[in-house]
């Protein structure tokens, strides 16, 4: 019996542990676009990507001089400046809480975030540097990773910005910066907010508007491609009809049958054959 209850113990904490590994499950980006030269690798193996291509946790993505790239994380799109190393870290999705975790790592370049769900208790959506945590809840903003130096720009919303290379509990190691306000991290420092100053507000307007202008083009293709279907099938549908049309018309041969029913019959006269035949034959 005790050999039993300890079988049933150890099955039940088996259970337990495979429905907790599924509570959490792996989610995706998608490049939705690209310019020039982009770089995907994964498990140390580089490949040239392409519009379509799925990004997922433990990638790099990379781009080339003059070059730039969109990735979407389901409503989320993030574009890379030209020279830019960006790590994918967490794409995670909670399915109990139903919470998104989001985590990428800035290793230089520029990325720029337009987080347009509106995060809810328990998401996450992060962006890492060397020295930096940004973090945010539903806010366009924009990292900058420049030889050990970052810089976090916001331009709706609010982001969260930590200099983890403070101590914790340190004077201006957290701070908050919203619409129009940047901050510069630099290693031992603390965080000092300030103004941004109107060509980086110009530009912010300008990289941002390509990133709603991007993804607006994507959701009227999604939208565009069922009408197209429509189209064709509406277009297809006489075509294949007509033959069974045809088919179930009286075939022309029974006209021509009924037209023949009327034979000419042979001029007889039946009356007179009989007269005749009773008539008797002279004897020579």
């Amino acid at each position: 019996m005790k050999k039993m209850i300890t079988l049933l113990v150890i099955l039940s904490i088996f259970v337990s542990f495979g429905c907790a590994q599924k509570e959490t499950i792996d989610r995706k980006g998608i490049i939705n676009s690209i310019m020039g030269s982009v770089t995907i690798t994964k498990d140390g193996q580089s490949v040239s990507a392409k519009v379509g291509d799925s990004v997922v946790s433990g990638m790099t993505v990379e781009t080339g001089a003059r070059s730039l790239v969109h990735i979407s994380f389901g409503e989320n799109v993030v574009k890379l400046s030209e020279n830019t190393v960006l790590s994918i870290e967490t794409l995670g999705l909670d399915l109990i809480s139903d919470s998104e975790q989001t985590g990428l790592s800035l290793i230089n370049g520029e990325v720029f975030s337009r987080v347009a769900k509106n995060l809810t208790k328990g998401d996450s959506f992060q962006i890492k540097t060397p020295t930096t945590v940004a973090a945010i809840r539903g806010t366009e903003f924009g990292v900058i990773e420049r030889d050990g130096e970052t810089r976090v720009v916001c331009v709706s919303g609010r982001v969260e910005v930590t200099n983890t290379t403070l101590r914790r509990g340190s004077r201006q190691r957290l701070v908050e910066i919203s619409a129009s306000e940047e901050v510069v991290v630099v290693t031992s420092q603390p965080l000092a907010v300030r103004t941004t100053d109107e060509e980086s507000r110009e530009r912010m307007r300008s990289v941002f508007e390509d990133i709603r202008r991007t993804g607006f083009e994507q959701e009227e293709e999604l939208e565009e491609e069922p009408e197209i279907i429509k189209e064709v099938v509406v277009e297809q549908k006489p075509v294949a009809r007509k033959p069974q049309r045809t088919a179930r018309r009286p075939a022309p041969v029974k006209k021509e049958v009924v037209e023949v029913k009327p034979i000419e019959e042979p001029n007889l006269d039946i009356k007179q054959i009989s007269i005749d035949a009773a008539k008797p034959k002279d004897v020579e």
